[in-house]
């Protein structure tokens, strides 16, 4: 009779089991495009916007802080929010874009100073190494709150650098940059940084997008997803971008690092990555010679490149324009001292005809010079591109090409 009832109750059993509705993810996607004070970080919004529509279509409650939103207290207390709102074996996911600034060391407890930690900078952050410092939130304080409650683990993607470099040179006068050191492991935690704490994570040339969380979306849709399993890893997702920069870049070293354990992230979709060739095609679009006056490369935009063509087509035509007035003005005087009549009147319509054209070429000249000038001040670069272009820095002559 009891092996009856066993029997009779195990199925009821198993469909209770598995009506059980699953725990839900939850998620804080910060994106800092537009900073107050300091250079802005370009597509970070848009990124943030594309993790929240692919995190929501997993399933996750996600909490979103956009530019202004995102001032460090706020960064904090989401964050606490975030895992208070998790449940038993659920997951967290923290992704961050915007800018990272090398952070002091401390006094610690014993009188030595500790060791210089990396900080997230937030919205109101200041131009000057005391604001910057002050106003970020420092990566090990933010995960180890991220690793506290009920969840399993906790997936941290980080899209900033700490070397304390921008495109345009230092994030701020006086910054440090920390000693190259890898990222602390923290429990609980799976990190995954853009970059190495001593180099500069930037966008992916042509796509005007932050580079990392750019790919490491694709990864988790199935760019990432070589051997064809459905299934994308953290290692495979920071495998396929580390390869992708490594073949496309060519301003700038970026490594992108996993510190923790190779988890799975979910199901890929089975989006096919881009070919390669497209990456380096995009990225061989943003054709310059730049450099700034601290011999620090500076991708430049297509825009600035046609401004600076244009300006020198303006050049070319006005020469031109110059030659066929001075042509025209010989001719004419030429034209009076002649005593054929016929060959005078020729010579008098070749000095119109002349005439015209050199008149036509100044407008055009100045039509060009003054577009070029017009993108050359309007482009997002705030160095200067020409071809060829040469500023003296600390250690001489330094000259930055990109083909």
């Amino acid at each position: 009779m009891r092996s009856l009832v066993v029997s009779l109750l195990f199925p009821m059993v198993v469909l209770a089991q598995e009506a059980a509705p699953q725990p839900k993810d939850v998620a804080l996607i910060v994106g800092i495009e537009k900073y107050a004070f300091v250079e802005k970080v370009p597509g970070a919004k848009q990124n943030a916007l594309e993790w929240n529509d692919y995190l929501k279509s997993r399933g996750a409650i996600t909490f979103m802080l956009l530019d202004n939103e995102a001032t460090d207290e706020r960064i904090l207390d989401a964050a606490k929010k975030v895992v208070a709102e998790a449940e038993k074996g659920a997951r967290v996911w923290f992704v961050f874009i915007g800018h990272g600034a090398p952070m002091p060391p401390k006094l610690g407890a014993d009188g030595k100073l500790t060791e210089g930690e990396s900080g997230l900078v937030a919205v109101d952050a200041q131009q000057d190494a005391k604001s910057l410092q002050s106003r970020s939130v420092p990566l090990p304080l933010i995960l180890a709150e991220l690793g506290k409650g009920a969840q399993r683990e906790t997936i941290a993607i980080v899209d900033a650098c700490f070397s304390g470099k921008t495109a345009g040179g230092a994030l701020a006068p006086g910054l440090q940059p920390l000693i190259a050191i890898r990222a602390r492991p923290q429990a609980r935690v799976v990190q995954m940084t853009a970059g190495k704490s001593d180099e500069f994570a930037g966008p992916m040339p042509g796509y005007g997008r932050p580079a990392f969380t750019y790919l490491m979306l694709g990864a988790l849709k199935g760019w990432a997803d070589t051997n064809t399993d459905g299934v994308v890893t953290s290692k495979e997702a920071v495998d396929y971008a580390q390869t992708t920069l490594r073949r496309v870049l060519t301003d700038r070293n970026q490594t992108p690092e996993l510190v923790g354990d190779d988890v799975q992230l979910g199901q890929s979709l089975g989006e096919k990555a881009p070919a390669l060739e497209e990456f380096q095609a995009k990225a061989r679009e943003v054709t310059v010679v730049s450099v700034t006056t601290t011999g620090t490369p500076v991708v430049n935009t297509g825009r600035r490149t046609a401004g600076w063509v244009l300006v020198g087509t303006g050049g070319a035509l006005g020469i031109g324009a110059v030659i066929f007035g001075l042509v025209a003005s010989n001719t004419a005087n030429a034209s009076r001292t002649t005593m054929d009549a016929a060959e005078a009147t020729k010579q008098f319509a070749d000095a119109k005809t002349f005439g015209l054209v050199a008149d036509v070429g100044y407008g055009l000249a100045a039509a060009a010079a003054i577009t070029g000038i017009v993108l050359v001040a309007t482009s997002s670069s705030d160095s200067i591109a020409v071809a060829p272009f040469l500023t003296p820095s600390a250690g001489g002559v330094s000259v930055f090409t990109r083909f």
